[in-house]
């Protein structure tokens, strides 16, 4: 930034100028995460104890705001909000702090509030001021823990958070290894290719047109469209997806699974992977994975 601007602003170093970002940012969303309701509970109600009488009454005067969105067209966004690029150099740091004021607020004032006890639209919903923290401190540092000599803590730190994982299902910590995935779409291909590549050694060289038996998943009537997607992905086609029916709970029948899996096989079908869910989109079911496992 300082390299663009004026010569008033060449006094701007980065950690200056990191400062005076931060401080902007930092009202607003804590203004934010104020503003939004919540559920009181003894086991989510932050004590305020640390807090000085100032910040007191400034927490308990914000006014909670009940919306989860500020509903907007595409259209009336594009016309409310200045999108315009600021291809002049600034002509002072007030006007450059007041550009950033003014985007950040625009930002959050257009956006879904996933931190509202009413967003329901995803499986997931917003952070917590230790998720802001870290997020905050890995764009900071902007390195990949792809290799311990670009960031040595955090690969060691990852590999931590792994036998941590392990240790919940009960694995060896001495053996066990694993990945951190961008999502369920990614980690359901992830997998599908680790079974792959376990079931037909042959494919990594020679690809799928080698298989003399044609490749077939099996996966609930209930599971994520990402499983048709990852078999298309692989080469396999949405077709080697067989649908399995589900119970009145949303699970997969164990028994019509077993049938299909064997019905495939005496087609002269290669069965290789099963995805079983664990928690479905729309009911939140558990397939029986213990009894999946036998049949595996």
């Amino acid at each position: 930034m300082s390299s663009n601007c004026s010569n008033d602003m060449e006094f701007w170093d980065e950690g200056n100028e990191l400062e005076i970002l931060l401080n902007i940012v930092k009202s607003q969303l804590v203004s934010h995460f104020n503003q939004t309701p919540r559920f009181n509970n003894s086991a989510s109600a932050a004590p305020d104890s640390h807090l000085n009488s100032t910040q007191k009454n400034s927490h308990s005067s914000n006014t909670l705001n009940p919306r989860v969105v500020h509903h907007s067209s595409s259209h009336d966004i594009k016309t409310q909000v200045d999108f315009s690029l600021p291809f002049q150099t600034p002509s002072s740091q007030e006007e450059v702090i007041q550009r950033i004021q003014h985007a950040v607020k625009d930002v959050i004032e257009h956006s879904v509030n996933t931190h509202h006890p009413f967003f329901l639209n995803r499986l997931y919903t917003g952070t917590n001021p230790v998720g802001v923290i870290s997020e905050s401190l890995i764009a900071a540092l902007n390195t990949s823990p792809d290799t311990f000599a670009v960031a040595p803590m955090l690969t060691v730190l990852q590999r931590r958070m792994v036998e941590a994982a392990a240790d919940l299902f009960g694995m060896d910590l001495d053996s066990c290894n694993g990945t951190f995935c961008p999502g369920g779409s990614y980690s359901n291909m992830l997998a599908m290719i680790a079974a792959r590549n376990q079931r037909f050694k042959s494919v990594k060289k020679f690809g799928v047109q080698s298989l003399s038996g044609k490749p077939t998943v099996f996966t609930s009537a209930q599971a994520h469209y990402s499983i048709s997607s990852a078999a298309m992905v692989l080469g396999l086609g949405s077709d080697a997806v067989v649908s399995v029916e589900c119970d009145i709970d949303g699970c997969i029948r164990i028994d019509e699974l077993r049938r299909l899996i064997l019905e495939s096989q005496d087609q002269g079908n290669s069965p290789f992977f099963v995805c079983a869910t664990a928690g479905t989109t729309v009911l939140g079911a558990f397939d029986r994975l213990d009894e999946i496992a036998e049949i595996c």
